[in-house]
Parts: structure tokens; C-alpha cells; sequence
């Protein structure tokens, strides 16, 4: 039976679940496994399967097939996306030969969750970041019946849900796409968040986006937008003070901020994330719209990559100057000094995040300092 600290050392990937027999795990708020002891049987599946248990050494060098930085050709499909639009190109080649793609999505109240569908309507919900850990539900057992059956499966997560689904999945009908991850905002900050912005607009959200492009790829905002039309916007480089919050380290999770899925522990066949630095390589590839990183880390996924690479243009890039631009792919996210000083203040039932995340969004000299000096 699993049994540790879940709060610090629980990746939240539910594999622990999908594999009991007895169904005698279930969740709480955050995810974390609660455990019936009146129903557990002992037969330690749980443990067999579990990633923290059965987490590999760290590991730093990563073997790349090839590398890329790549722009969709269509605009319309990058507006929609974080970056290059990379995924969706891929989703829809899977889709196109019979097969099923879980990611992620909001449900009907803005959580993130991961389902698994063979609809193109589905798959374009699945686009853009959600920054919030997601629920991966049943996804887990559905794909494993799927690949049995000899469907394809593509599966695209953070590199922690993708080393849960391929400790439970060994088939080579499945195909694994990871995004680089900077860690997960905690889900309860994310509903506390949701539920102020809803009662200031005085209207129900009818949809949400993390990374609206309005303003440009780096100028990006958090888009709310409400039954009666309105919306709210707030952007990294102005009123961005959530989203600041979260890049400065002050939401994540306790087990993003140790994790050991880096690097050469990244099991995917390809890993996407953002092109930062080609501006310096490639300035005539920037644009407003945003370009992705490709690393290609099996034979599987550059085959994956070559057939749909007619829809982008394409830079080749050697993969340790991806990696030297994007240090999330080796290494977690710094503790912020002041993380347990303001998740204490979110614990009180008067605090507004909205205005907290705006205080600790705008730091003073001396916290400047100390963030300077816990960094190095």
C-alpha cells in the first residue's frame, strides 16, 4: 500500500488508482491518493506502479534524435496555440489514420482534466497551456483498452503523467508528446482565483485562456471570457500579476519544485516547448505569433514529426542551445523565498488573490535581493 508524505512527494498522476483492483483509492481536492483501508486487499500494485516510488536517479544528459525550431504555416491554428502550434499538426495526422489523442481540457467548471477523444473539435480544446495540474480521471485504463485494440494513441502531458502512463502502458501503439514544465499551479489556488473572477464579472466564464496572443506571443495574457460579453485580460508584461506569480515560483506545487522528470528522464518520443533565444540565432523567424522548440527523443517520434513537417517552416537547431534557452527542461523551478509566507496568507478565508498575488507580484528592494541570492 502506498504510504508517504502525498503533500510534498505525490506526483498527482492517478496511476496508483487505475491500477488498484479494489478501487480502494480515491482523491482528494489536490489530487493526492486517499486510501480505504477497509477495502485494500495488500496486493501492492499501487507501489509497483507508483513514479515516486519507483523514480529513476537523476539523470542530465539527454539523447536527442534531432532538433528543431518550427512555426505552424497556418496563423490561424498558432493564434490558437502557446507557441508554434506543433501539437495540433500532430493530433490531427493521428486522427487521420484511425486513431485517438488524450490531452488536456477544461471541464464545465474550468478545471483542467484529461480526456481522450478522436474528434478534431475536442483535440483544438486540447490546444493552448493550462498551467494547473490536471486530472488524468480513467484516462490511464481507456488508453491502455485502446492500444490492446490496436488503436494509436497519442498521449501529451507533462513529463511526470508521461512516465505514469508509460509505466502502465507498454505497447508501441501508444505515442508520447510531453511539453516542457515549469511545474503546476496547485488546483485550489486556480479555483480560488476562478471563483473571484467570477464574482466580480457577475457573470458565468464561458472560456479561458492562459496564453491570448492579442498583444503578442511575449506579451501574452490571461484571457476571461463571460456570458454577458465581457472580458478580462491581464498581461504578462503590465497587470500579469497571477501568471507573474506563478513564473516567480510562489504557486507550484510542492513536488514540481523537487522533481526528478528532467532531462534524460523525459521518456516522450518528442518534447515541445517555447523557442526562446532564436532571436538571436534566427531574427527573421520571430513574429508576434510565436515559434515552438521540437526535440525529437526517438526514432518513433521523428517519424511522427517528418510527416507533418510540410506544415511548418522549420529551422534545424542544434538540441544543447534549445536546452541552454529553456532550463525547465533539466531543472525544476527555484523555490520562491516567500512561498510559505503567502501560501499561509491564501490559507485565510478573507484573502482576496487577486489583490495578494498583485502585492507579491510588485516585490520590494529587500525581496529582490533575497530571490537574487536564493538563485545563485
Amino acid at each position: 500500500m502506498i504510504n508517504f508524505e502525498f503533500t510534498e512527494k505525490c506526483y498527482a498522476c492517478s496511476a496508483c488508482a487505475q491500477v488498484c483492483p479494489v478501487k480502494a483509492i480515491s482523491y482528494d481536492e489536490e489530487l493526492h491518493p486517499v486510501v480505504d483501508l477497509q477495502k485494500c486487499i495488500k496486493c501492492d500494485g499501487c507501489e509497483r506502479i507508483c513514479i515516486e516510488l519507483n523514480r529513476p536517479e537523476k539523470k542530465n544528459d539527454m539523447n536527442c534524435v534531432a532538433s528543431y525550431v518550427a512555426k505552424n504555416k497556418d496563423e490561424e491554428i498558432r493564434k490558437m496555440s502557446s507557441s508554434g502550434g506543433v501539437f495540433f499538426q500532430i493530433a490531427e495526422s493521428i486522427l487521420e489514420i484511425g486513431g485517438y489523442v488524450s490531452g488536456c481540457i477544461y471541464d464545465d467548471s474550468f478545471m483542467p482534466k484529461h480526456v481522450i477523444s478522436n474528434d478534431i473539435e475536442v483535440c483544438k480544446k486540447m490546444m493552448g497551456s493550462k498551467y494547473v495540474q490536471s486530472d488524468l480521471g480513467k484516462c490511464i485504463t481507456n488508453m491502455k483498452r485502446l492500444v490492446k485494440e490496436g488503436k494509436i494513441v497519442l498521449f501529451t502531458g507533462v513529463p511526470c503523467q508521461i512516465a505514469a502512463v508509460k509505466r502502465c502502458i507498454q505497447n508501441s501503439n501508444l505515442i508520447t508528446l510531453a511539453v516542457v514544465c515549469h511545474g503546476s499551479i496547485e488546483r485550489r489556488i486556480w479555483q480560488k482565483y476562478i471563483n473571484e473572477e467570477i464574482e466580480m464579472s457577475k457573470s458565468p466564464i464561458i472560456k479561458v485562456s492562459m496564453r491570448d496572443k492579442t498583444k503578442g506571443y511575449l506579451n501574452y495574457g490571461l484571457k476571461f471570457q463571460f456570458k454577458d460579453g465581457t472580458e478580462h485580460v491581464t498581461y504578462r508584461k503590465q497587470d500579469g500579476y497571477f501568471l507573474k506569480c506563478f513564473t516567480d515560483g510562489l504557486f507550484e506545487r510542492q513536488r514540481c519544485l523537487n522533481c526528478v522528470y528532467k532531462g534524460g528522464n523525459i521518456k516522450s518520443d518528442l518534447l515541445l516547448g517555447d523557442a526562446w533565444g532564436i532571436e538571436k540565432m534566427f531574427p527573421e523567424f520571430v513574429d508576434e505569433l510565436g515559434s515552438s522548440s521540437v526535440l525529437i527523443l526517438t526514432q518513433q517520434g521523428k517519424e511522427i514529426f517528418d510527416k507533418i513537417a510540410k506544415s511548418f517552416e522549420i529551422k534545424k537547431i542544434d538540441s544543447e542551445i534549445i536546452i541552454r534557452n529553456n532550463p525547465r527542461i533539466m531543472l525544476p523551478s527555484t523555490k520562491n523565498v516567500s512561498q510559505d509566507k503567502f501560501k499561509r496568507k491564501l490559507n485565510k478565508s478573507t484573502t482576496n488573490i487577486h489583490v495578494l498575488s498583485e502585492k507579491y507580484a510588485k516585490p520590494t528592494i529587500l525581496n529582490r535581493i533575497k530571490w537574487k541570492i536564493t538563485k545563485e
